[in-house]
């Protein structure tokens, strides 16, 4: 038998999570990224996985952001607007 690969949806729809970034636990994102780093043999310039989990630890737990002329740090979440959040995203919701 044949099997349907497309089905025919009588409405568009959109599908869209919300707070996503603030939502992502940082270590949860974090051990993602390093498990597919180590499967994957990573090794870039001199870096391995573990340098590059280190990093990932350094950034996400040190950003920070003024609000109304105050500083803030960070504690959970991916940060909004950093370059690498969106990427981060990407990869935990594939998972």
């Amino acid at each position: 038998l044949p099997i349907e690969t497309t089905k025919q949806y009588p409405h568009d729809i959109s599908l869209d999570v919300a707070n996503m970034y603030p939502s992502i636990r940082q270590n949860e994102v974090i051990e993602l990224v390093s498990d597919k780093l180590m499967k994957g043999k990573f090794y870039y310039h001199g870096l391995d996985w573990e340098d590059m989990r280190d990093l990932l630890r350094l950034v996400l737990r040190n950003t920070v952001f003024t609000f109304n002329g105050r500083w803030y740090k960070q504690k959970s979440g991916l940060p909004i607007g950093s370059r690498i959040s969106g990427l981060l995203a990407t990869i935990f919701m594939d998972e």
